[in-house]
């Protein structure tokens, strides 16, 4: 019985090692969010919460995790952030478990790389719930408890450095990231006063996480082409990125009146990149740029589908442009809700 999300040690001092936190952490299952369920354990939390659509999944890490740090308490809730009501149903979850979190870790995505047109509009509505809506949907509900928690509470957005520039082929999912990332940096400047920690980590393609190939690309073929020489886009590892991240998290803290920065890269090398990127080159080579590397990444029939090697039909009485659909293409939706084929089903929430 009672509230379990009491502090240890009260609730003064920085967040160096996340002593007595409540974490809650979406899209536990799989990928970077498995490996920061990983990360997170180590810490000395009260209680590490885990969410996914994967019941068994969910399960099954629980126990793993019960075993490998026997003192922790990890308690899983199953439910589909995608859904209108799946925050709120979240939350109504938690509470009535008797929780209340300090730190929130809104990591649940859905990514999908080709052509903007190659995909259905629902596909698209769909990515825009889950990585825009349900964050600001689970910030706007649980923050009023991080923000008593002062100095110890946080909240670690994940983003990705395709938000730092337009990307062509990952149109839509570039752009609910810069979103996520301009939400965390003004929110970090709202949340100030109380001491509470805002961090928006953008870690670049990452290896062996299943986000690739959901999203229907490799990441290991991102490269950039230019005439017979192809440059290999330096990529990440969940683990890593899952490290980098909860030191980022904890490091806020310490430097907030120092270096105010919400925003952190993961990795050196990506920082290097896409700093002198940004500072040194137009936006719009930079797009053109990014196009280039990306399309390297797409299978055959993605980069057949393209814009430009189509055949487009004239518009007839104000009717919408036709498009012919290329051979062998499937129209990626989220599954379960009117996928149009099973093998076109980027559904990364885990």
């Amino acid at each position: 019985g009672g509230e379990r999300g009491s502090l240890a040690g009260g609730g003064g001092g920085a967040m160096r090692t996340l002593e007595g936190a409540v974490v809650l952490l979406t899209g536990a299952t799989s990928g970077i969010g498995e490996q920061l369920a990983w990360r997170l354990a180590r810490e000395p939390l009260a209680a590490l919460l885990l969410t996914g659509r994967r019941r068994e999944v969910l399960q099954g890490l629980r126990r793993e995790l019960r075993g490998a740090f026997p003192g922790l308490e990890v308690e899983t809730f199953a439910c589909d952030l995608g859904e209108r009501e799946g925050a709120s149903q979240l939350f109504q979850e938690v509470q009535a478990a008797g929780f209340r979190p300090t730190v929130l870790v809104p990591n649940a995505g859905v990514g999908y790389a080709g052509g903007f047109l190659d995909a259905g509009a629902e596909h698209y509505r769909n990515l825009i719930e889950l990585n825009n809506r349900a964050v600001v949907d689970l910030t706007y509900a649980f923050l009023p408890g991080i923000l008593a928690a002062r100095e110890r509470g946080g909240v670690l957005f994940v983003a990705s450095t395709s938000c730092y520039a337009p990307c062509p082929l990952f149109t839509v999912y570039a752009a609910s990231k810069a979103f996520v990332r301009h939400f965390a940096e003004g929110l970090a400047q709202e949340c100030r006063p109380a001491g509470t920690s805002v961090v928006c980590v953008t870690p670049g393609g990452c290896r062996a996480t299943g986000f690739d190939g959901a999203a229907g690309m490799k990441v290991t073929g991102l490269g950039l082409t230019l005439g017979p020489l192809t440059i290999p886009y330096p990529t990440e590892d969940a683990a890593g990125v899952a490290r980098a991240s909860v030191a980022a998290l904890k490091r806020a803290a310490r430097w907030r009146n120092v270096w105010p920065s919400v925003t952190v890269y993961t990795s050196r090398l990506q920082q290097l990149l896409m700093t002198l990127s940004c500072l040194l080159v137009p936006r719009w080579l930079l797009a053109a740029l990014q196009g280039r590397t990306m399309r390297n990444s797409l299978p055959p029939e993605k980069r057949a589908s393209l814009i430009g090697g189509r055949a487009w039909a004239p518009p007839r009485d104000g009717a919408p442009v036709a498009r012919a659909e290329p051979r062998g293409s499937a129209v990626a939706a989220r599954g379960g809700r009117g996928a149009a084929s099973a093998a076109a089903a980027p559904l990364l929430q885990s």
